[in-house]
């Protein structure tokens, strides 16, 4: 009897070495084969969540302008469920579909958790089509319609075509970082220049033809002689080499070069 019982149990250890070894070769082709969801039977579910492998935890970073609540809602899972079925690839590309994600990356962290990563992306720029304003990225491309004050502080753009020209447009600033950051509007006009509004309405008119330089030159203008800081309504640099300066009612001064100021 007890020799029977010493058997028995030796049996049972040796069975359940077995069934141990019979899942992890499971899990380490299922792992190799890139694919974690293999694991059809419920049998083996079971097993499994005995096991430990059962989903308990989602940790997402990189995450400033989407919540862990509103990305989990991109995601087919319950938790509590076999970890291997969660679907990579499938949850990869729904996330990416939020259109604040750039990018995102998803590991399984055995034996319950699920690490997301995303990359998101960077607002430049808010672009204004008839009545209504999207947050655009660096590449121009539109991010989502925006209804808030959140983004004001970003540069708005309007005209035709001018969502595809945002990146030439920040190129020209760049010429005068002093003046892009007091510069609230840009307009595309007629697909050729820009005009700018810089703070309390001055409009800028750049030349079709090296609108950077044209910046930069008045940049210089500004620093010599405090242009900007005069009651002007508009500076006209479409002329090379010259500035039209106009207050409300009508053209003070034409000048044929900084160097005539």
């Amino acid at each position: 009897m007890i020799r029977n019982m010493k058997n028995f149990f030796i049996r049972k250890s040796y069975l359940t070495k077995k069934f141990i070894f019979f899942i992890s070769s499971l899990l380490i082709i299922a792992i190799l084969s890139n694919n974690y969801l293999i694991l059809l039977n419920k049998n083996i579910d079971k097993a499994l969540i005995s096991f430990g492998f059962s989903l308990k935890n989602i940790y997402l970073k990189g995450n400033f302008k989407t919540s862990k609540l509103e990305l989990e809602k991109y995601l087919d899972f319950e938790y509590d469920s076999n970890i291997f079925r969660f679907k990579l690839k499938k949850a990869k590309s729904s996330i990416e579909s939020n259109p604040w994600v750039k990018e995102a990356s998803i590991k399984v962290i055995l034996p319950d958790t699920i690490e997301i990563r995303v990359i998101e992306e960077e607002a430049i720029a808010l672009w204004k089509n008839e009545n209504k304003i999207f947050i655009v990225n660096k590449s121009g491309n539109i991010i989502k319609e925006t209804y808030n004050l959140e983004y004001e502080n970003l540069i708005t753009v309007s005209g035709d075509k001018a969502l595809g020209r945002i990146k030439e447009l920040k190129s020209i600033l760049a010429y005068s970082p002093n003046i892009a950051k007091k510069v609230s509007f840009a307009k595309l006009i007629s697909n050729r220049r820009w005009s700018l509004k810089y703070e309390n309405n001055l409009y800028i008119e750049l030349p079709e033809k090296n609108p950077g330089e044209a910046i930069k030159l008045l940049e210089n203008v500004d620093k010599k002689h405090g242009l900007l800081s005069h009651n002007l309504s508009s500076i006209d640099l479409r002329i090379e080499e010259r500035m039209v300066l106009k207050l409300g009612k009508g053209i003070i001064s034409g000048m044929s070069s900084e160097k005539d100021i």
